[in-house]
């Protein structure tokens, strides 16, 4: 495991199985450090971990539902965060109400 993961296992980290390290760095990293870690290794286990028992904010939660529905199919975490905000923009439209609009002179 990567140095930058030691300060979310304060309690150790010996003999902890790929499940568990998985779910304490969805409840506790930050998402600069979790994308460093091992997309393989997210991927072979994320369907093994129920988000809603995840001891972390509704926000983050929301976050890995999103993400989760393009894990399986993407071969990165930049291809997986790509492939979600096109999905959950495409139908995103937006506009300023004609009374807001003001002209530029």
């Amino acid at each position: 495991m990567q140095e930058r993961f030691n300060k979310y296992f304060w309690d150790g980290n010996n003999n902890l199985s790929p499940q568990f390290i998985l779910r304490r760095l969805f409840e506790s990293a930050s998402i600069p450090d979790l994308i460093h870690y091992p997309f393989d290794e997210v991927k072979m286990h994320f369907d093994e971990i129920s988000l809603e028992k995840l001891w972390t904010g509704e926000e983050r939660k929301l976050y890995l539902k999103g993400i989760k529905l393009f894990i399986a199919d993407s071969l990165s975490w930049e291809e997986a965060h790509m492939k979600m905000v096109e999905h959950f923009t495409k139908n995103f439209h937006f506009t300023i109400p004609d009374e807001q609009v003001s002209e530029v002179k």
